[in-house]
């Protein structure tokens, strides 16, 4: 177990060093190369209606033909897109990049955990080893940003995707050697020896709306953030370090998910990270550089507690062999909204950060809300 574990955690590592490098730039790149941030949410909802449409099937495929070859799958996708972003110059390349990047994203969402679970022995400290892949997926963003950071001041923007590029070679290499426990091949998922089973079954359609009330949480920041710092007016080689100092905190939050998880309720955790993800937009309409990178740091911390526990509920209540496709509801319920608001966000940035900081902070509001009454229907369920 430990050497797949090795080579899981290094796959997640270089997958997300790749990543990392295009988070701080890719955006203001986009804009730079003439695109505006309208046409920049257009293309962005093109590629999650490609992952929309790949989430589901793809996590099937995983959960029957196996976990490792849909991870394999999904990674020469994400490769083949860098292809694209490293010839980019205008809205045709970018579109092709972010709709091969998507599909690739689908293959990968949802199965990444699901293979853990898999390799994992010890299921009753499995969210430690998700904490544990959400740290390596961390770290190597932090990485990936710093090494962005220092490859666009020595050379350029293009260098540095093509060394995204051999990171993701790396990955996709590091997956081959891996194989799962063998005890879990075996795992019995009747209800009557399996009580979590059971309560899957019991409140399966709660979940299902539990899973698209996370759709409303949604929204990333990608483009508020990035559109923030650059009418701030601050460069691509400071905008590395500014995601850097910011993932640090996200890496604590990944390591903390596993304690909050242990003390608070998850509904409560749930709508505790979404009241800190409101303050942290709010914070941006201060139009400082100061507050804009402390409100960077208080959402990456907030949504990377969010995304382990909430995984983590969905996995130890699932069937083994609905584990990919039930992580790739949430995903897939996410793209239906991510879809409207990336538009909607688009739009209002080329009028004004405000109405897009409103906008969000609606959502927010409006899942906080759902999200409190289906927990308490659920649980009156499972009391009855």
């Amino acid at each position: 177990m430990k050497k797949s574990l090795y080579f899981f955690y290094n796959s997640i590592f270089f997958q997300h060093f790749a990543y990392g490098i295009i988070i701080p730039t890719l955006i203001i790149w986009q804009n730079r190369n003439g695109l505006s941030f309208s046409e920049i949410a257009l293309i962005q909802s093109i590629g999650l209606v490609f992952l929309m449409l790949a989430e589901v099937p793809s996590s099937f495929f995983a959960d029957k033909a196996g976990r490792k070859i849909t991870l394999i799958i999904g990674l020469l996708f994400t490769l083949f897109s860098f292809v694209f972003l490293i010839f980019a110059s205008g809205f045709t390349l970018f579109l092709l990049f972010q709709i091969f990047f998507s599909i690739g994203l689908a293959f990968l969402s949802g199965t990444e955990e699901a293979f853990l679970h898999d390799i994992v022995h010890d299921k009753k400290i499995f969210t430690h080893y998700l904490g544990s892949m959400s740290a390596s997926d961390e770290l190597g963003t932090i990485f990936g940003i710093l090494m962005s950071s220092l490859l666009i001041g020595l050379s350029s923007i293009t260098f540095s995707f093509q060394v995204a590029f051999i990171s993701l070679t790396i990955a996709l290499f590091s997956m081959i050697p891996i194989k799962p426990d063998a005890s879990n091949l075996n795992e019995n998922d009747s209800p009557a020896t399996n009580p979590n089973k059971l309560l899957f079954t019991k409140i399966s359609v709660s979940l299902l709306i539990f899973m698209l009330i996370f759709g409303l949480f949604a929204e990333r920041g990608e483009l508020v953030y990035q559109y923030a710092f650059n009418s701030l007016g601050i460069n691509l080689e400071s905008l590395g370090l500014i995601y850097l100092i910011a993932k640090v905190f996200s890496l604590i939050g990944a390591r903390l998910s596993h304690f909050v998880e242990n003390k608070i309720k998850t509904h409560m955790a749930l709508i505790i990270s979404g009241i800190f993800q409101m303050i942290a937009f709010a914070l941006l309409i201060a139009a400082s550089s100061i507050v804009a990178i402390v409100s960077l740091c208080i959402f990456f911390f907030s949504e990377n507690i969010f995304r382990n526990i909430r995984n983590s509920f969905i996995l130890k209540n699932s069937p083994h062999a609905q584990r990919a496709t039930n992580l790739s509801l949430i995903s897939f319920s996410s793209s239906i909204i991510l879809i409207l608001s990336k538009i909607s966000i688009g739009w209002t940035l080329d009028i004004r950060l405000l109405y897009a900081v409103i906008f969000i902070m609606a959502l927010k509001i409006i899942a906080i809300i759902l999200l409190t009454d289906i927990s308490k229907s659920v649980e009156n369920s499972i009391g009855k």
